[in-house]
Order: C-alpha cells, then sequence, then structure tokens
C-alpha cells in the first residue's frame, strides 16, 4: 500500500476516536439514539479540528446496515465506501469550486431521486461561505423542505459569511481549538503505534506550535520523523521547528530584566547561529512574558498557562524580579516589535534592537511607592505639597491668570519680559539673596508675598511703591499698565489689601492708592502710553497716532476734551465689627 501522510492513515473513524470535540460527539450520539435527527447540519470551526471528518462519521453512523447507530460498524460496505470517498450516497462538493447558482440548480434537481443503495442520500458541502448570494437564495426553499431521505452537512471556518437565513435552517456545532495536551497525548498514541521513540517534551513542542489544530500538529510530527527518523532528538526538533530551547529563553529573559545588554547581545547571536528564526524566537518572548504576567497576578491560575511544572517554577522566579508594571511595558514595546519584525526585510536587526532597548529601561517603581515616599518627604519638611505651575520658570507672572481675573484683553503696554512674581505661598522656597529684602520681617514685604492673587502680587511688586505709616498703607503706581491701575482702583481690591495690612499690623488701617505717572520706583521719568497725558506732550495733531488716525478715517480735528483722572483713592479703616462681617460673607 502506498504512503498515507498520518492525517490521512489516523483519521477517526467513529466519535469515540474525535480528538476535543466530546461535545460535539455526545449530542449528535445522542441525537442518532433517540432517533432525533435534523434535515441540516452546519459545523463551523478553525482549520484542522474535524469538521469534515464529523461529517463523514455522522454519513456512516445513518447509512450503516446496522444503524442508524452511534456506533458504526466500519465494516460494512456502505461504512468502507463512505472511507473510501466512493460512495453514491454520500457526494462531497467543494463549495469554493462549485458556488454558482448552475451547481446548486443541478444539486436541486439530483436530490429528487432516492438513495442508490443507502438509507439517506447526505450532501457534504464544505466551505459553504465561498456560495454565492444566488447560490444561497436558491438553496433556501430545498434547505427548508428537503425530500425526507436527503441530509445537508455544512463545513465553513467563517460562519460570519453564512446568511442568516442558512443559519436558522441548520443546526450549528461550534468546533473548539484542542487543547496543547490533548494533541500531545494523540500524538504519543500515534508514536507509540508507529514504533518511534519521541520525548513528552518534543510531543508537546510540536501540539504547541500547532495552535489547536490536530492536523496542522500531524503534519508537523511527519515533518519531524522525516527529518530525525525513528529516533527523534530534543535538538534536532527545536532546529527544524524554528524553536529556541526552552532552557535559552528564560536566560535571555533573565537578561532583558537584569538590564544586561551585553548578555542579550550573547543570547541572541547564539540562537541565530543555531539558525533560529527571528519572527519565530519573538512571538515565543511574547508567549514567555504572557506566562510570566499570568504567574504574576494569578499565582494559583496555573491551568491558564500551557507548560509543565518546572517551567512554571521558573516563570514565577522570574517573576520575582519585575512588577507587573514593567512585565505590562515589556509586552507592549515587544507586540509592536512583533508586527516590524514580521514585516522587515532584516528581522534579526530589528529584534536585537528592540531587545536592547528593552534592556535599557529604567526600573518602573509602582505608583503606590511613588506616593509614599513623596508623603514620608512632606513630612520630613513639616510642609503642604507646592502646586506646580504651567511655566518653565516659577517666579514670572502668568498673564492668562491676569486676564482671566480682568474679565479682558491686555490693551495696555505690555509686560516686562524680565518681571517677575511673588506668588502666594503657605511656605515660599528660598530666594536668591539679593532678591530678598534686608529684613524678612519687613511687613510691606509680607504684605506683597500675601497678595491674595498672583496678579496683585505682580503688580505690586512692579508697579507700585509701598509705604507704610501708623494710620495708613501709601500705594503709589508708578506704572504705564492701564489694566493694573484698574485692578488697584476696583474697592474689591482695596478691600482684600486694607484686610491684609490689618492682619499683619495688627491694627486699624486705611489703605491709600496714589497714582503718581511722573516717577516710577527707582525715581526714573516714567514713559506714559497715552500721547495726550504728561507734562512733555506733543501737540495733538503731531502724535502719530493721531495722524494714523486721520488718515485711515479721512477725518479732521473738531474738538479735544482731556479725560479728569482721580489722583487719588482712600480706603478708610475697617472696624473690628465690619472684619467680622466681611469673613462671614467670604464664608458664605
Amino acid at each position: 500500500m502506498a504512503y498515507q501522510v498520518t492525517a490521512r492513515k489516523w483519521r477517526p473513524q467513529t466519535f469515540a476516536e474525535l480528538v476535543g470535540q466530546e461535545h460535539v460527539a455526545r449530542t449528535l450520539q445522542n441525537a442518532l439514539r433517540q432517533g432525533r435527527l435534523a434535515h441540516a447540519y452546519l459545523f463551523t470551526g478553525t482549520r484542522g479540528v474535524g469538521k469534515t471528518t464529523t461529517a463523514r462519521i455522522l454519513a456512516k453512523a445513518l447509512n450503516c446496515e446496522r444503524g442508524p447507530t452511534a456506533d458504526p460498524c466500519n465494516e460494512c460496505a456502505l461504512c468502507q465506501a463512505i472511507t473510501l470517498g466512493n460512495s453514491f450516497d454520500v457526494l462531497e462538493i467543494d463549495g469554493a469550486s462549485n458556488r454558482g447558482i448552475d451547481e446548486i440548480r443541478d444539486l436541486r434537481e439530483k436530490i429528487r431521486y432516492a438513495p442508490a443503495r443507502s438509507r439517506y442520500k447526505i450532501y457534504i458541502i464544505d466551505e459553504v461561505h465561498m456560495l454565492t448570494e444566488h447560490a444561497f437564495n436558491a438553496l433556501l426553499k430545498t434547505l427548508e423542505e428537503p425530500p425526507p431521505q436527503v441530509v445537508f452537512i455544512f463545513a465553513t471556518t467563517e460562519p460570519h459569511k453564512v446568511p442568516i437565513t442558512i443559519l436558522s435552517r441548520c443546526q450549528r456545532f461550534d468546533f473548539r481549538k484542542v487543547a496543547t495536551p490533548t494533541i500531545a497525548a494523540c500524538l504519543g498514541r500515534i508514536a507509540q503505534q508507529e514504533g518511534l521513540h519521541i520525548s513528552p517534551t518534543t510531543l508537546h513542542r510540536i501540539a504547541r506550535r500547532a495552535e489547536g489544530s490536530v492536523r496542522d500538529a500531524q503534519t508537523l510530527f511527519d515533518q519531524v520523523i522525516a527529518f530525525c527518523g525513528s529516533q527523534v532528538q530534543d535538538d534536532e526538533v527545536a532546529l527544524l521547528l524554528g524553536l529556541a530551547g526552552e532552557e535559552q529563553i528564560p536566560h535571555l529573559m533573565a537578561a532583558i530584566l537584569a538590564r544586561e545588554a551585553r548578555a542579550v547581545l550573547d543570547h541572541l547571536s547564539i540562537l541565530f547561529q543555531q539558525g533560529h528564526d527571528a519572527r519565530e524566537l519573538c512571538r515565543q518572548l511574547l508567549a514567555y512574558i504572557r506566562d510570566m504576567i499570568v504567574v504574576k497576578v494569578a499565582p494559583h491560575g496555573t491551568p491558564a498557562i500551557d507548560r509543565s511544572a518546572a517551567e512554571v517554577e521558573v516563570l514565577q522566579k522570574l517573576g520575582a524580579h519585575a512588577s507587573p508594571e514593567e512585565l505590562y511595558t515589556l509586552f507592549d514595546l515587544l507586540s509592536t516589535t512583533e508586527a516590524k519584525v514580521r514585516d522587515s526585510a532584516q528581522p534579526i536587526w530589528v529584534l536585537e534592537v528592540a531587545l536592547i532597548k528593552l534592556a535599557s529601561l529604567p526600573s518602573l517603581q509602582p505608583l503606590e511607592t511613588l506616593v509614599a515616599r513623596l508623603e514620608t518627604l512632606e513630612r520630613k519638611l513639616g510642609q503642604t505639597p507646592v502646586q506646580p505651575t504651567s511655566t518653565s520658570n516659577p517666579e514670572r507672572p502668568v498673564l492668562s491668570e491676569i486676564v482671566r481675573e480682568r474679565g479682558t484683553t491686555l490693551e495696555s503696554g505690555p509686560v516686562p519680559a524680565d518681571a517677575g512674581v511673588s506668588p502666594a505661598r503657605t511656605a515660599p522656597p528660598p530666594a536668591d539673596p539679593a532678591q530678598v529684602p534686608s529684613s524678612p520681617a519687613d511687613p510691606v514685604q509680607r504684605i506683597i508675598e500675601s497678595a491674595s492673587t498672583r496678579a496683585l502680587g505682580w503688580i505690586l511688586e512692579q508697579h507700585c511703591a509701598l509705604q507704610l505709616t501708623e494710620s495708613a498703607l501709601e500705594i503709589r503706581f508708578h506704572g504705564n499698565n492701564r489694566m493694573a491701575r484698574e485692578l488697584l482702583q476696583e474697592a474689591e481690591t482695596q478691600r482684600s489689601l486694607q484686610q491684609m495690612a490689618q492682619t499683619i499690623v495688627g491694627r486699624a488701617i486705611a489703605v491709600r492708592i496714589i497714582d503718581a505717572p511722573e516717577a516710577n520706583g527707582q525715581g526714573k521719568p516714567s514713559t506714559v502710553d497715552n500721547p495726550l497725558a504728561g507734562e512733555n506732550r506733543l501737540p495733538l495733531p503731531q502724535t502719530q497716532v493721531v495722524r494714523d488716525t486721520l488718515e485711515l478715517f479721512g477725518g479732521r480735528i473738531v474738538e479735544i476734551r482731556e479725560r479728569s483722572v482721580s489722583r487719588e483713592t482712600t480706603v478708610q479703616p475697617l472696624s473690628a465689627e465690619d472684619m467680622v462681617s466681611e469673613e462671614d460673607n467670604d464664608d458664605e
């Protein structure tokens, strides 16, 4: 007899021989025993899990000379004809090559005839999702009310492409991926029957590489036997399949966690010299990190890990040297690398650089640890946390805050670039000694530093000269910023300054705002934006602003009026009762 591949030679012939599909076998056997047979079945699932095999077993169970029976004999002529694929009454149709409406019309013509020798005429349509829309529509009526001697069995890997009108007329069975230990046990039985010597480790590797497909595992099994002969060596299988040895992956992972880039390169060089594939190695590392995460977060969830007890112990030891957050980061970065390796013309280089980057990542600290360290530091310093600012220089004024407080835009002169601000703080940080007042207890400096807003503190420091007398706090405004001047003239600002001053000096005190445009804080002449203001102003028609305005609008000067500006504003001191009332209003 000619050689047959393992997938054909050891194909299951009864429901009991099905691998990993016990739920399907039990349901069909019970239906056969109870006589509850459907006229259409739909078998769905990934490749190589037994859909077509189960369809043939069901056909034998229906047409066996001893049946219908849950256990076909495989000895009668009808069973043997179905096994060999030459039965006249069991027709296997490839949906990919017979997908048109003409083929379905021909099928409808033939199903009217009775079976030639068997009890049922059975149509097995593989990859049924490949049929065209018109072909499905032509099949609907026949599928809903077929002749009593006809049974349809559909198989597909993509059930979502089958119209819902077809799905509703079929009994659906979902075939699952087969577990790795189950596939390894199946391969072990085949090896024993064939007289082959192969270790459980190699069987497990082949089964894991098959990813739940029994047929894929049997195909790899044939390839291994052809390469190694009857005596299969573990290292030869790893070389053939491009798999890194199980003892090498932990060493490579340990080098990554230890941040030893040189050791990572050495391990990679050895693996590539042995002929291991970069793409497969990247997938193995991903799987290994995934198993480390599972062991880390669920120590008792080892059923989710397809590894031996010794391998799980190694995973636990490695996982003890990394936090879950660090493993999450490694998995995410390596997932991105896997896509690049798959599409790159130089996958080895891509993987080498990626693993060097992984080995160079700084160690990640859990957020809880960082918070605890910050709280300990705050307790040692004995102060409350300092609020972060949105500017790179914490001493620079934030103009957006000033605009928000005023509800307007910056229409006046620009703020000097070197202007600083003394924001209100519970515990201000140390400043440059050259900028600190000679007396830290100076009440004027304390008033500036205790300003209710950063904008007000900046205005007091940059545009005002403060003088404290026995009965009043005199604030002389000497800047040219109109918005700052208006902020000082507001009653709410003056009340805030008065409360602040009285709290600091400990007595009733008035606040007097004095507009002094003739000099700034350093005694130098002040530049005024308004061309009409100041003693040395130009004649009105000669000013550039006026000339530009007249030229733009084509106008002429009819009358000149100068707005009167109050030069001094005084706020009377508050009594103790008024201060208590103000505090109550603030609390409300």
